[in-house]
């Protein structure tokens, strides 16, 4: 924990000489900085309560987006490897297709294509369709990294379960990927991470998370490098604390194995 707790002191104070030299960069060529106006935009004190500002408003969207998108990755991401290792060659042959389109298309490009084509066919809103573009990119990265994880287990146990008279995707659901649980906290966690980083490509449908309403506001206030650099701190927030989490979450398992 010592350890964590300097890491992020260091990556704090190379993040404070960033923005100062940004500071220092804009300033020498007569940039207005007015940061007293941004911090309305984090909270506001009125009539004896504190309010939360539009940057709070759109972390939450962001959060919601987020973790959304990680249980469906995750759950994408299970089905496909499974099929990886299915004998069929329908099975198969989709998830490897699926993995191939996904991973050498551009996430723009999907996120265009699905709102503009698929939506209304499904009658998906903008924000359903966020989620579900994010959901479907990161699974086939995540089932990459379950492949990998799965195909680290012992030889042995698929052979065990073989000579049981177990099938093949009995086998990889009930016995191999419960092991292989454990050898995914630390990928997953930067799947989290990059996610969360992608995700402010929902702001190109209008999705209002933490990246609209910056651009929101900037075209309201013309604050442009006040309000980017708050929006990159809290992303960058975000993402220790996912990093934080997954770190903890890594710990426990193999403090329990």
């Amino acid at each position: 924990m010592k350890k964590n707790i300097k890491q992020y002191i260091y990556s704090s104070i190379i993040l404070i000489t960033v923005f100062y030299v940004l500071y220092e960069l804009f300033s020498t060529n007569n940039y207005p900085w007015q940061w007293y106006s941004v911090w309305k935009y984090f909270a506001v004190y009125d009539e004896g309560k504190w309010w939360a500002g539009e940057f709070i408003f759109g972390m939450e969207k962001t959060i919601y987006i987020v973790l959304s998108s990680i249980l469906l990755s995750f759950l994408i991401g299970i089905i496909i490897a499974i099929a990886g290792f299915a004998k069929g060659k329908i099975a198969n042959g989709f998830a490897k297709l699926y993995v191939t389109f996904v991973r050498n298309t551009p996430v723009l490009v999907q996120i265009y294509l699905t709102y503009f084509i698929l939506a209304p066919i499904l009658g998906m809103d903008r924000f359903i369709t966020g989620i579900i573009v994010l959901s479907v990119y990161e699974g086939a990265f995540v089932s990459e990294i379950i492949r990998g994880a799965i195909e680290s287990v012992n030889r042995g146990q698929w052979e065990a379960s073989y000579s049981l008279g177990i099938n093949r995707f009995y086998t990889a659901q009930k016995v191999i990927l419960p092991q292989a649980i454990r050898l995914l906290i630390a990928p997953m966690t930067n799947v989290s991470i990059n996610l969360l980083k992608h995700s402010s490509i929902v702001s190109v449908i209008a999705v209002q998370d933490l990246t609209t309403v910056g651009r929101d506001l900037i075209s309201e206030t013309y604050l442009t490098m006040e309000i980017w650099i708050a929006i990159a701190f809290l992303y960058w927030s975000l993402s220790s604390i996912f990093a934080i989490i997954g770190r903890i979450i890594e710990k426990q398992i193999k403090w329990n194995n």
